[in-house]
């Protein structure tokens, strides 16, 4: 018997109370409050060269700053989305969230992305669209609501 699993993450629920509860993990119910300017600027390359396909990322932090990103291999995509099956998503300690393109340049969630926010798990997901400039992206929560989401520059002498 597999047990239960939890809802939002598709984990199993003792595994994610583990990881929710843990002393030593200090990233994974830490609120994302900015974006490093250079991995913005690689989702929205990425997102100009997958275009006129949708593209997935999942969003990386520490101490509260997206600072790296996953693709994951195996990601199917056409113009009107992207898939990964849940057997090969990583379960990430520091996952902020997602990342993935809107090819037809509309900038908020539909109600598969919304679902797909839950699923994934964390609390920042972007949407970047067409002409994939530092103005056509948004940052939503989980459940769709716009939020903020600061663009830092990088540190100074730090490779990202």
């Amino acid at each position: 018997m597999l047990g239960h699993f939890d809802q939002r993450s598709n984990y199993p629920s003792n595994i994610v109370h583990f990881l929710r509860n843990s002393p030593h993990n200090t990233d994974f119910n830490m609120h994302t409050k900015a974006i490093r300017k250079s991995v913005l600027s690689l989702l929205l390359q990425i997102g100009k060269d997958s275009f006129p396909n949708e593209f997935l990322a999942q969003l990386l932090h520490a101490n509260g700053i997206i600072d790296d990103i996953v693709i994951i291999p195996g990601t199917i995509t056409t113009p009107v989305s992207a898939y990964v099956r849940d057997d090969v998503r990583p379960l990430m300690l520091n996952l902020a969230g997602t990342a993935h393109s809107h090819p037809n340049g509309v900038i908020r969630p539909s109600s598969t992305d919304i679902r797909s926010f839950a699923k994934f798990g964390g609390q920042c997901h972007l949407i970047l669209g067409p002409p994939f400039t530092f103005d056509s992206w948004r940052a939503f929560y989980a459940d769709g609501s716009v939020r903020a989401l600061d663009i830092i520059e990088d540190d100074a002498g730090h490779i990202i």
